[in-house]
Formats: C-alpha cells, structure tokens, sequence
C-alpha cells in the first residue's frame, strides 16, 4: 500500500518530535566506528533542527551512529572535517529537471537533464521533487534513478499539470502531449487522476492560475477541484498547488488543498488568508528564487552567468545566452524592472508574513525556469527565507527535516541512525551564514562519497550506472543509443521507427519530419484529430502526416505562402510543405465550392493522405 500524505496536519506536527539525535551524555565517552565503516569527525553538525559539534558513522548506505557528545574512535575511515558542516543531503521540492533555465528564446525541447542533475548534486542537493515534465521523460528518469541504472539525485514526480483547457501552462498555441492533462469537468478530473494512478505519482499538481487582464487565462472549476483532491485520496497522494495570488489559495484550500507549489507574487497575504493556513496545517513552497532570478534579469546583476566558474554548474550555451542582452530585451525593458521589484518585494513580505504566524514553510526552488539554474537556484532560495527574517536553521530546516517530512519521507532531511547516507559537507558555517551553502567540499549520496570537481556539467563523468539498449517503439528513451535496432530517439523522447516512406511503417502510422532536433524521419502514430474541421484543444494546429496518420502538432502564426516557422509550424488549417518550406492553405476537396482564395485550386492529396484532405494550389 502506498504511504498516504492526504492530510498533512497531524504528520507535520509529529516534526518536531523528531530530534534526530543518538546523544551520548555529558559524562560519557562513546566508542565509535566499525571496520567497514567512515568516521566524520571534528566538523559542525546541522541535523535537521540544530547545529553543533558532532560525530557521524556512515556504514554502507546508511548512518550508523550519530553523536554530540566526546567519542573515541575505535575502527572505521577516520575523516576528519575541523571548519566544516555537515548537513542532511539537501531536499528541493519544486524543480523541472528537462528545461534549460535559459531565456525564453531558447528552445522548448533542449534537453540537457544529465547536465542538471549533476549541478544538484554539485550543490548538495540530493532529493528533488519534479512538479512539471512530460509525463513519459518525468517517470522514466523516476524509475532508472530508483533501480540504481543512473547516479542523480532521488527523485519524486508529478508527471503532468492538471490545468483547463487552455491553461497555464499549456495555453493557446500549446500542445499539452504529456505535460499537461486538461480538465475541464469533474468527471474530467477524476477521469485524469485515475489514468495518472498507472504511474504511481507522488504529488498530483494543479495549476490555478487566472492570467493578467491583458492575458486573462480559464480557472479550474471548484468541482474539478473538488474531484481531484477526492481522486488523489484514493491514490493516497497530496495535491500541490500553483498558485499567483491570494484568492486562488482560497479556493485551494476550500477544495480541501494544503500543500502549495507558490506562495503568491501578485498580491500580498491578509490575516484572514494566513489564519486559514494556519488552522488547516498548510504547507507552502515559496519558489522565491524565481521571482528574484527575473528581478536579478531585468537590473543586470545575474552573477551567475559571470567568470569562468559559470561553466561549472551551467551549460555553456545557457550561459551564452544570458551574457547576450539581445536574447531577452523583453526582460530587461522598464515595465519589467517595476513589475519584478513589486513581486520580489510580495514574495519576501509572504514568507514574513507566514513565518512569523508559523505556517510551515518547504523548500523549492523552481529550478529550470529562466535564470532559476538547477542546484544553484536552492542556495539562494534559502538566503531569501533569511532575507524575509528566517534565521538560518530554520532556512536550512525548510530544506531539509520539513522538506522530507511534506513527502512522508523519515528515512532523510536529518541525521540519525538508520536514515539514508546523503550528507553535504560545506567549509565554514551556514547555520551562523547561510552563505557558507556555497562552499561545497564534497557529497554523499547513499554513503557513497562524490566530488563535486568531479561533477562540472561539461566534464566527462557519465552518470550513466548501466546502459539502457534495445527499448521498443513507443518507449521512452533518454538517450539516442537506447532504442532498439532501426528506431531512433525522438526529440519527444520516444523510441520510433526510422523510415523513408509510409511504406516502411507498420499500418496506421505514417512517415514524417515533424520537428528538426531528431535527426531524419520517423514513423509517427497520430492522433486521429481532423485537419479540415481543425478539432484540437487550445486552437492549436491539426496536421496530416499520411497512411491515414494526423496528429495535434504546435501551431504557427504562418498562412498560404508564408515560410514556415521553427518546428515546421503554420498557423491552424495550414501546413507545411517541407519541400518548399512554405505554408499552404488545407481544404476539402469534396466541397464545393472549395475554401481556397482567387485563383487557388483544392489539389487532391487523399491518396498521400490516406484520408480526404487537399491543398490550395
């Protein structure tokens, strides 16, 4: 049976029961260590609640012994750490593992997850919990990191936001694939949460976002709201949040919601919204760091990005990006100087406000979006939580002992024996300056120890365990070698088969160049949407591809003699001629009259089709 976290209220007040300490007394000197165990000792040791001088045993994957008082080492691997801490591994509860965290000009499908898992575990971060990657790629990664085939932090996995039709983040002009999955009833919902169940999430997210009143975007019904959360009961999983402002906490909460993936950036938290937090045990996950990164953006003062260091931890095309101004003028302009100092200013003053009232407060980052750079990004969301008036241990407790605790996890965020083996170890002193989360010396990950100079992004460590090969059409691969023989992996992470012509794919799927990362062309199955009538949700582009085979491809803005934009893309009821790599007008060559302008006859393409469809030519 799944361990349920529906009801977070009485489990986040047993935190505090938990000392994670194997003290001996003042009187006593305890004999530690073992022949196949290591010995850290003469550091400062933060565990989960307080720092202080300390003793930590790791035996195999596991922390043997813990001790506060004077020792006497015995046996073991002595490592002795005098200026150092040791912390819990940290823990990250709202990343996106896949995108890049470069301005938005970058491409949406870059995908360079290797790179960022390395930068976690660079930056001591040794648990992650992802709330939005295609559902697919997010599950796969979940399920190579648990069976011990790829070294990476340990993850925990949403799979897709649910979201209306035509909601953030899968808006108009956005196919959903896997990243999101729409609901727009509560039958819907319960419909999505069930199918969702097949991979065992950990979290179910939901996106309650309204827009702006130049954007304004559709909300989640309360009953939709209502059915997911029943739905997530029976899963025995919580539900998190996206949230923007204060009046879409309120109608989480009332669906029965306590977990939040936002604290809100438009508006700033009341009394009467905080005494609701307060009294119904919510959790919030501030995800301040990327408001400041786009604050940080928009004045020029992304240190990041700066020195040769910068390669370590970030891959270098992002940071080519961002040291170029002329890729992201539209974050750097007046309006958007105002509007990220107001919202920077609301998030610190919501964290102030909750923590002075008590409401718990988790960590997460929202590592991947623009400038929020994977493992770096945690470090400054905790300087934040200092800057909004946490003191330190109670900025690196929300990153690890509460962290741990939101997901029902007591075998990490704390030192103790028994807990999993993944500590930090930091010169210096974060518990007095949390600055010192910079100074990372080394990691252990299940006790096995890792250099971070080991673990730059461009450097040739292969986090790869064991080489996954021979996956099947329609698998999800992470890699180009994985598939099987005459497959390739899709830019959409997907095992396909390579052809050269319709022919070469088994029935009902066609041949076709779909996007330009994957290299050549491959057998798509389609989706069965209708090119004529333009069905798609969220106004998006429905395309025909042949043998029958159409499919809900991202639209552009491209009409009849247009070039085609990135991805092969036209605007809804066009399409792309790769030949000419131009946009024609799709028509029906059964009507009469045909809808093609002056001039333009409705060319027949049903037999390439495999269905009635023509073009204007």
């Amino acid at each position: 049976m799944r361990r349920s976290i529906c009801h977070l209220a009485p489990v986040l007040a047993a935190i505090g029961a938990l000392t994670g300490c194997g003290s001996s007394t003042a009187n006593t000197i305890a004999q530690v260590g073992c022949q196949d165990c290591t010995v850290l000792t003469g550091a400062n040791v933060f565990d989960g609640t307080r720092g202080g001088p300390g003793t930590v045993v790791l035996r195999g994957e596991r922390v043997e012994q813990f001790y506060r008082g004077d020792v006497e080492v015995v046996a073991g691997q002595v490592v002795k750490l005098e200026g150092r801490t040791i912390l819990p591994g940290l823990i990250d509860l709202h990343v996106h593992i896949r995108p890049s965290a470069g301005p938005t000009s970058m491409a949406d499908h870059q995908d360079a997850t290797e790179a960022h898992f390395k930068s976690f575990l660079r930056s001591g971060v040794t648990t992650v919990l992802d709330l939005g990657t295609e559902r697919h790629v997010a599950f796969a990664y979940r399920r190579r990191i648990r069976d011990g085939l790829l070294l990476a932090p340990s993850m925990f996995a949403a799979g897709p936001g649910l979201t209306p039709t035509g909601g953030h983040p899968c808006y108009e002009g956005r196919p959903p694939f896997d990243l999101c999955a729409f609901v727009d009833s509560a039958d819907d919902a319960t419909r999505v949460v069930s199918d969702l169940g097949k991979d065992g999430p950990d979290v179910v997210k939901v996106l309650i976002e309204s827009g702006s009143a130049t954007f304004p975007l559709p909300e989640l019904e309360a009953s939709s709201l209502a059915a997911i959360r029943a739905a997530a009961d029976v899963l025995g999983v919580p539900v998190a949040a996206h949230v923007s402002e204060s009046a879409d906490m309120h109608k989480a909460l009332d669906a029965g919601v306590r977990l939040f993936a936002h604290l809100p950036v438009r508006d700033r938290i009341d009394d009467e919204l905080v005494q609701r937090l307060v009294s119904l045990g919510a959790v919030v996950i501030p995800t301040a760091e990327v408001v400041d990164a786009r604050y940080r953006v928009a004045f020029g003062a992304l240190d990041e990005v700066d020195g040769e260091d910068a390669f370590l931890d970030i891959p270098q095309n992002v940071v080519a990006a961002w040291r170029d101004p002329s890729r992201y003028p539209e974050m750097t302009d007046q309006e958007m100087k105002d509007e990220t100092s107001r919202r920077r200013a609301n998030i610190l003053a919501n964290i102030r406000t909750c923590h002075e009232h008590g409401v718990l407060i988790a960590a997460g980052s929202d590592a991947g979006n623009p400038a929020t750079f994977h493992g770096l990004a945690l470090r400054r969301e905790l300087s934040l939580y200092v800057e909004a008036g946490l003191n330190a241990s109670e900025a690196l407790r929300a990153a690890t002992m509460d962290a741990a605790k939101v997901l029902g996890l007591s075998d990490r965020g704390r030192i103790a024996k028994g807990v999993r083996a993944d500590l930090v170890v930091v010169r210096g002193d974060p518990t007095v300056d949390i600055a010192d989360l910079s100074n990372v010396e080394r990691v252990f990950l299940l006790g096995e120890q890792l250099d971070p100079a080991d673990l730059h992004v461009s450097g040739d460590r292969n986090l790869e365990r064991t080489a996954v090969t021979g996956l099947s059409d329609g698998e999800p691969c992470l890699g180009k070698q994985e598939c099987g023989a005459g497959l390739t992996c899709t830019s959409f992470s997907r095992c396909r088969r390579a052809c050269t012509n319709d022919a070469t794919c088994v029935d009902g799927q066609a041949c076709f160049e779909l996007d330009s990362q994957t290299d050549g062309s491959y057998c798509h199955p389609g989706d069965g949407c209708d090119p004529i009538v333009q069905d798609c949700p969220n106004a998006i582009a429905c395309i025909w591809l042949g043998a029958g085979a159409t499919r809900c491809w991202y639209p552009g803005k491209g009409v009849a003699g247009d070039p085609c934009a990135s991805w092969g893309t036209c605007a809804p009821g066009f399409q792309c001629d790769a030949t000419e790599n131009l946009c024609v007008r799709l028509c029906d060559p059964m009507a009469a009259p045909p809808a093609c302008e002056d001039g333009q006859t409705c060319v027949d393409r049903t037999a390439d089709a495999g269905r009635t469809i023509g073009e204007c030519r």
